[in-house]
């Protein structure tokens, strides 16, 4: 009896040594996804945000940074306490530790930027594939992310918010300027989405109103997310916490764009 209780023992101290190791592994594979400062050599500083890169960072850089930080102003979500970091992660370690492979991306208060980058032509991509998306819009939509994160804290951030509003508002904020230019509409943009499949540069992308592309879905959201703000009038707190389905956004928004159309074209609108 004596040897078994030993052997129980032992072997419930083994289970605990292998908890406590598998939560300190946890926990440093957060601290180095959320704190990657020393996973890079060089930093720069920009307002409230940190560039880190593996190589020099130029005023294409950071000029796109400066404009990046003048559209995050205009979201409810901003706050100036808030530090954030701006990744340039292509061919970098940290794309294999977040185990993402999309262009942009976000992970809690970072935005990593993995693709190609083109300040001068404001232009994110790769080599291997036509899609030439908007830097400036791209980078503005990650930090916009990182402030969703730190609003609404990580469980609710992802709970709280269905992808479409998470994404949508994303998108919306990160129109900048644009969707307050005279020359914008929203019924236009509506239009591009609902088009033929000629304006698609891949599948699943269309060009958008600025001449770069996007993913047809963040379109989509991003639009719900205009027509719910700017046409009913929501708040932002109410775009949170409205349980409205989808769908029901989307065949609200379709019913709404379908009869503007009819009156400016001089139909009935009944």
């Amino acid at each position: 009896m004596k040897i078994r209780a030993g052997m129980k023992t032992r072997f419930l101290k083994t289970l605990a040594v292998i908890f406590t190791l598998g939560i300190a592994i946890v926990a440093g594979y957060a601290a180095i996804l959320l704190n990657p400062g020393p996973l890079f050599e060089y930093k720069v500083t920009i307002a409230q945000i940190d560039v880190l890169s593996d190589h020099p960072i130029g005023s294409e850089v950071t000029d796109v940074i400066a404009k990046v930080s003048i559209i995050l102003r205009e979201s409810e979500l901003y706050d100036p306490e808030f530090e954030m970091r701006v990744l340039l992660t292509r061919d970098h370690v940290y794309n294999r530790l977040s185990r993402n492979r999309t262009l942009a991306y976000a992970v809690g208060p970072n935005a990593a930027l993995s693709g190609e980058i083109d300040g001068a032509r404001n232009i994110l991509y790769r080599e291997t594939s036509p899609v030439r998306m908007n830097l400036v819009s791209t980078l503005s939509h990650e930090l916009i992310h990182c402030l969703q994160w730190n609003h609404h804290g990580v469980i609710a951030f992802n709970k709280a918010l269905p992808r479409w509003k998470r994404e949508g508002y994303a998108e919306y904020v990160a129109l900048g300027d644009a969707k307050h230019r005279e020359s914008y509409s929203i019924a236009e943009s509506l239009d591009r989405l609902l088009a033929p499949d000629s304006m698609q540069p891949v599948k699943g992308w269309i060009t958008t109103e600025d001449g770069f592309d996007r993913p047809i879905l963040y379109c989509r959201f991003r639009l719900m997310t205009e027509y719910l703000l700017d046409v009913e009038g929501l708040s932002y707190e109410r775009f949170v916490d409205e349980a409205t389905e989808r769908d029901d956004v989307y065949n609200r928004m379709i019913t709404w764009h379908k009869k503007n159309s009819l009156r400016s074209q001089g139909g009935d609108s009944t």
